[in-house]
């Protein structure tokens, strides 16, 4: 006579299934969260690198163009009287506007005097500036002779992409030296200029064209580059009497 007998076996309950689903959804849950703020942090950190590079790459081109200010071809000839060596304003304020010119080495272009292209002369222009156009959000440079307020300059950035926020440039000044000549002095100035650029990338699909928040607030994503243009060109300054050097 034989005997069969059946082993029971136990499996897991319905709730038992729902409750290990849960935390289940839980853990994916937490698990894509923490994906999803990598991803966006890493993007965050990839954006104001972009951002940083990119100020950056305008600023050193300002100050680059700007350090040549005051630059002639005939200096030998124009200690006194250097076309070239006025930058304006010629104050020592803090503005978001500046205007210089040197002398270029190029095939039409005369040597010790400012050309300008008027269209039908073939010279390189040697009258240069650069100024902050609040309305469009973009650092704009200068076209032929014209003034800070005026109209018709062009656009250094592209407001689609980059959002200018501010720029200023504070310029500075010092005494070098002083040789005396004719029974007066000749001051040697040595000019610098700090160029402080702000601004934000422009969002895909048009985005905000503004780095400020409603309370008029800098947002989180804004950055602020420096640069110093020493201006290699020394301006020379007759006068009866030595100013102390600095």
């Amino acid at each position: 006579m034989s005997i069969i007998t059946h082993n029971k076996q136990q499996g897991y309950g319905l709730v038992e299934v729902l409750l290990a689903l849960s935390l289940g959804l839980i853990v994916l849950g937490a698990t894509s969260s923490v994906v999803v703020d990598t991803v966006k942090q890493n993007s965050d950190a990839k954006q104001a690198s972009q951002l940083e590079q990119e100020l950056g790459r305008i600023a050193d081109a300002m100050a680059k163009n700007i350090s040549r200010a005051g630059y002639s071809l005939d200096a030998i000839n124009q200690l006194q009287n250097n076309p070239f060596g006025p930058v304006t304003p010629a104050n020592l304020a803090v503005t978001d506007c500046i205007l210089f010119s040197y002398d270029i080495d190029a095939p039409n272009n005369t040597p010790g005097v400012i050309d300008v292209n008027n269209g039908g002369n073939n010279v390189t222009t040697e009258l240069m500036g650069y100024r902050f156009d609040r309305l469009a959000h973009a650092v704009e440079t200068r076209a032929g002779n014209l003034g800070c307020a005026d109209t018709g300059w062009q656009d250094l950035t592209d407001p689609g992409f980059l959002v200018i926020d501010n720029l200023t440039i504070q310029r500075q000044q010092s005494n070098a030296g002083n040789i005396p000549y004719n029974g007066q002095f000749l001051s040697i100035l040595r000019r610098n200029a700090v160029i402080t650029l702000s601004g934000c990338l422009r969002q895909p699909g048009g985005g905000t064209a503004t780095c400020r928040d409603q309370n008029n607030n800098p947002i989180a994503t804004m950055r602020t580059v420096s640069r110093v243009a020493v201006i290699e060109n020394a301006e020379w300054l007759l006068t009866a009497q030595a100013p102390p050097a600095q």
